[in-house]
């Protein structure tokens, strides 16, 4: 009994500790040199500054990822790829770095 306990208490602290680590976040700057995934184990993403993706690689964002700015942030494809395909089910997010947010806070060149 006393082994079933010890099992079973070690079980759940496992399982409880994989779930307090899932809020992984990763800070993100500067160039993509090569094929590069952001996983959703490591999401959310807090780009910091400009981001550029140089000719012939691969941005590759999987499902459920989320990707948070500022509004001077710039995320420049630069006669590269750029793979985001989300799911109803785990949708990919770009979202303002911030609480403060306004109108037309995203545009485009």
């Amino acid at each position: 009994m006393k082994t079933y306990f010890r099992f079973f208490s070690i079980l759940s602290f496992l399982l409880l500790g994989n779930l307090i680590n899932t809020n992984a976040q990763t800070y993100f700057s500067g160039g993509i040199y090569a094929n590069t995934t952001w996983t959703l184990a490591n999401s959310p993403y807090i780009i910091t500054g400009n981001v550029v993706v140089f000719p012939g690689d691969t941005l590759t964002i999987q499902p459920g990822v989320v990707v948070k700015c500022d509004s001077t942030v710039q995320i420049e494809i630069r006669q590269a790829s750029l793979i985001a395909n989300g799911t109803a089910a785990l949708p990919i997010t770009f979202k303002a770095n911030s609480t403060n947010a306004w109108r037309n806070y995203w545009r485009s060149p």
